[in-house]
This record gives structure tokens, C-alpha cells and sequence, in this order.
């Protein structure tokens, strides 16, 4: 089981080594968030399985609360695609993991492994069942194709009418 300190700042846990018996780390798979520990019915499995990611302590160098509790950092992607990721998803591929978090409204800190959602807050778990996925935005071309067929299909129905009389 991997240790660090806790006297260590959280920004600082990427650059600790960590000393154990065994350095290979032991996980329980949530794959399935109703196995999970206080799984929440409201909270949308994605939402779930990252709050859980961060109350792990087995995986608390790879995925941690930034000092302020606002975001979350990740300071290392590919460790923790392979020592994390599998284990809460059926996949390992950090860009995946990071699509979702964009599809439920997090945003990436400029020049930094931090994400943040102004809903998403430590200590403050009531708020994650507000969170949702966002529904994607029609584009301009796609509401005037919308507008274009309709406009043909008009036609057709006024002829279909005329000729039911």
C-alpha cells in the first residue's frame, strides 16, 4: 500500500516517492458504481465513480482535490490511466476520461493537470446531483438544414391534401 504523507502540500504528492512493503498497489474494482461504497441513484455514474476516485486513498497520488478544494488534479496521465482508470471504467484511455469530464461540464485549467466545475467542490457533495451531461448545441448549418427540409416537406403534404379532396 503506497503512503505519503500528509504533512506534504497536495501540488507536491506527483514529486513524493513513495515507500512500501509491496509497491505494486491493491484495488477493488467499482466498474459497477452499485457495488460502490454510499453509491447515490441521483448522482450519474461518471459523477460517482470520480467523487469516489477521490476519497481512495489507494490512488490519492494519482487523483487528488487541488489545496483550495475547488478542482481536481491529475499531476500524472499516464500513471494514472494505468493505476486508476481501469479500475473504476472498462477502459484505460486517459483522453476517454477526460471527453467525460468535458461532456459533464468541467473545464481544464490553462497550462496545469486541473479540471474544475463551479458544482463540483470539496465538501460539498450535495451539489454533484446537480450535475449533468451537457446537451449538445445545434450548429447554424444544422437548424438551416432542419428549416430546408421542412420547408420542402410543406409542399408535399399541401399536394397530398389537394389530393384527398
Amino acid at each position: 500500500k503506497h503512503q505519503i504523507s500528509e504533512d506534504i502540500p497536495p501540488r507536491q504528492h506527483c514529486k513524493t516517492k513513495c515507500e512500501s512493503e509491496n509497491s505494486e498497489m491493491m484495488h477493488y474494482s467499482y466498474s459497477n458504481l452499485e457495488n460502490a461504497p454510499d453509491a447515490d441513484k441521483d448522482v450519474p455514474a461518471f459523477i460517482g465513480k470520480l467523487s469516489a476516485m477521490l476519497v481512495d486513498l489507494r490512488v490519492k497520488e494519482h487523483i487528488y482535490w487541488s489545496s483550495c478544494g475547488e478542482s481536481i488534479v491529475i499531476p500524472d496521465p499516464g500513471q494514472f490511466s494505468y493505476h486508476v482508470l481501469p479500475f473504476y471504467f472498462k477502459h484505460s484511455n486517459y483522453l476517454s476520461f477526460v471527453r467525460q469530464l468535458n461532456l459533464y461540464g468541467f473545464h481544464k485549467a490553462p497550462n496545469s493537470s486541473e479540471f474544475f466545475h463551479p458544482m463540483f467542490r470539496k465538501g460539498n457533495e450535495d451539489a454533484i446531483r446537480e450535475i449533468g451531461r451537457k446537451m449538445p448545441q445545434p450548429s447554424q448549418s444544422d437548424t438551416r438544414a432542419e428549416g430546408m427540409e421542412r420547408s420542402s416537406q410543406v409542399p408535399d403534404m399541401e399536394h397530398m391534401a389537394r389530393a384527398l379532396k
